[in-house]
């Protein structure tokens, strides 16, 4: 009885060890210091698999985000729940001899296309009237809060008189989501602002301080 307790016991250890997720960057980035000022949100993705970085070890944390980078990065399972992101476009995209998904720049075997493909059925974004998606501009402010939301499940309908973007950054701004070095809406983000506001809006972090709607929609 007691080797079955203690074969019982090595299965469960050995188990617990195996459902640990691995982070893809196995350890922290060279150019994020403990107290850079994303560093923890950061280091957060980092071990949960969100983030895997540069070949050489770095993050670049000031560098800008391009659509499609932020889309790769919040269709990850971590952040967005019951994604089946290996089936996306084989299942939505009803006519297969089609070379492109829902959009005419995101070309099937393009490597963001099922994280486009994703977003797009989640309702998280949409494309421009022309009908592209335009995968490598840089992220803005206003775009990056209305991914951001739609992650958590926040999808609205603005009224008629306000701006597109007021719902979504009153999310953030409710949350205490959006970085202090947010200044306008137009502006585009860093790679670091884009870690900062997933990590707080995914762990619910209101201790740190926060843009307010009121003060970037004045």
């Amino acid at each position: 009885m007691r080797a079955l307790l203690t074969l019982i016991a090595a299965l469960l250890v050995t188990t617990a060890h195996a459902a640990a997720p691995t982070p893809l960057a196995p350890d922290p980035f060279t150019d994020v210091p403990s107290k850079h000022p994303n560093g923890t949100a950061i280091e957060y993705l980092r071990v949960n698999n969100v983030v895997r970085g540069y070949g050489d070890g770095t993050f670049k944390p000031e560098a800008r985000i391009n659509r499609a980078e932020f889309l790769q990065i919040i269709t990850n399972p971590f952040l967005l729940s019951d994604v089946r992101t290996q089936e996306c476009v084989r299942e939505n995209i009803v006519n297969q001899s089609k070379e492109t998904v829902f959009y005419s720049d995101v070309a099937k075997d393009a490597w963001f296309a099922s994280p486009v493909c994703i977003a797009t059925v989640q309702k998280i974004v949409n494309g421009y009237p022309d009908g592209t998606f335009r995968p490598g501009n840089y992220v803005t402010f206003v775009e990056a809060a209305k991914i951001v939301a739609g992650i958590s499940g926040f999808l609205t309908t603005p009224s008629q008189d306000e701006p597109w973007y007021a719902p979504y950054i009153r999310k953030l701004s409710d949350g205490h989501a959006i970085p202090t070095t947010i200044s306008t809406l137009d502006e585009v983000i860093t790679r670091g602002e884009m870690a900062e506001m997933l990590w707080r809006m995914k762990e619910g972090i209101t201790t740190k301080q926060s843009r307010t709607a009121e003060a970037l929609m004045r």
